[in-house]
């Protein structure tokens, strides 16, 4: 077998932040080009190898009793990439009733995802990594038209990020498999919290239909373009979500059925402008978002705002465009949905002026 090769995506999130870490909550993401690519290739010798541009240094590494066994200790740093080769692997022995041994590779991940200095960008890429790299594992083991699958890619990723207690949605992992703008239903959690439990086998979870999920690809109107502006600091989706609130809990409570009520209900309204390219309504749904969003988390007390996105949104005030913050805020990335290219051009040279930092982001459409 000759090398194998995938990429994924990096992606923005448009609205629904927050909400759609709850079951049945839905949000709107978009694929950019910036990427991350995995490139595989088979060996017989006893030890793989894993290299990335994030560490210059080579990782060796076997299988012991169907476990990776790492061999540096800059190795540590990579518990997904070990997690989702065992749980990929088993899968597959599984598929296969045992006929395989299980022999180490050399992997080769290569990110465009963060900035020089390893400062995350917030373009998703432990997303961008889970889909890349089950896709090449579910090539390497069952075969090309396998990893064609995103259901299947999808479910062995979310099981995956499950046993490593990652918190996240994986509407990334849903706009990532996809490659286009999609709106992204997340499933039954506590369904899925019980299946896991009850179930010997977390194998028999992946040819089940999960409860709510739903990855929808809507047809982008192509006029509609993002200027993206980076704070210069990173944002981390976990701490956000496992901060403690300090305010009255039953206040709490209200507010967020609430939040998921209101988030619902924009979400739908902005799937509907998508595809009616009713540009109007599509601001007004995404500034609504934005209110929401920056209720919750203040009711939340969870840090939304930085100094760089209020200044980010008072420049392009007076521009017929809507701004939001892309993602859990506190960091990363911050957008504006603009009307056209005109707009976008107008958009970059007022936040370039304010000594702002655009990136050169596209949509991929």
């Amino acid at each position: 077998m000759s090398q194998i090769n995938y990429q994924a995506p990096g992606k923005l999130f448009l609205a629904g932040e927050y909400a759609v870490t709850k079951s049945y909550q839905r949000a709107l993401l978009v694929p950019v080009n910036r990427f991350l690519s995995v490139h595989l290739v088979p060996t017989s010798e006893a030890q793989g190898t894993m290299n990335t541009n994030q560490i210059a240094q080579t990782i060796t590494w076997e299988f012991s009793n169907r476990h990776v066994k790492y061999h540096e200790k800059a190795g540590q740093s990579f518990a997904l990439i070990w997690a989702l080769i065992e749980h990929v692997s088993e899968y597959a022995e599984k598929q296969l009733d045992n006929s395989i041994t299980l022999q180490p590779f050399h992997l080769t991940i290569e990110s465009e995802l963060d900035a020089t200095d390893g400062t995350k960008y917030g373009l998703g890429s432990s997303g961008a990594l889970s889909v890349a790299l089950t896709k090449a594992l579910v090539h390497f083991y069952l075969g090309p038209e396998q990893a064609k699958d995103p259901l299947l890619i999808f479910k062995l990723i979310a099981v995956t990020h499950s046993d490593l207690n990652m918190l996240g949605s994986l509407g990334d992992v849903a706009c990532q498999l996809l490659r286009t703008p999609v709106i992204y239903q997340n499933w039954d959690r506590e369904w899925f919290s019980q299946q896991i439990k009850n179930h010997d086998n977390w194998i028999d979870l992946i040819s089940k239909d999960w409860p709510g999920l739903q990855l929808i690809p809507v047809p982008w109107p192509k006029q509609w373009q993002l200027a993206v502006v980076w704070s210069q600091s990173a944002s981390s989706t976990e701490k956000l979500l496992k901060s403690h609130q300090t305010k009255n809990q039953k206040q709490i409570k209200d507010f967020s059925h609430q939040f998921k009520t209101d988030s619902e209900t924009t979400l739908l309204g902005i799937q509907s402008a998508i595809e009616s390219q009713d540009w109007e309504a599509m601001k007004t749904h995404i500034a609504n978002n934005y209110r929401q969003i920056k209720a919750y988390t203040n009711q939340q007390d969870k840090p939304y705002l930085t100094s760089t996105f209020i200044t980010a949104n008072n420049e392009i005030a007076m521009l017929d465009c809507v701004f939001k913050i892309a993602g859990a805020g506190a960091g990363d990335c911050a957008y504006a949905l603009c009307q056209d290219d005109k707009t976008k051009d107008l958009v970059i040279k007022k936040w370039q002026e304010a000594h702002l930092t655009p990136l050169p982001l596209q949509l991929i459409l």
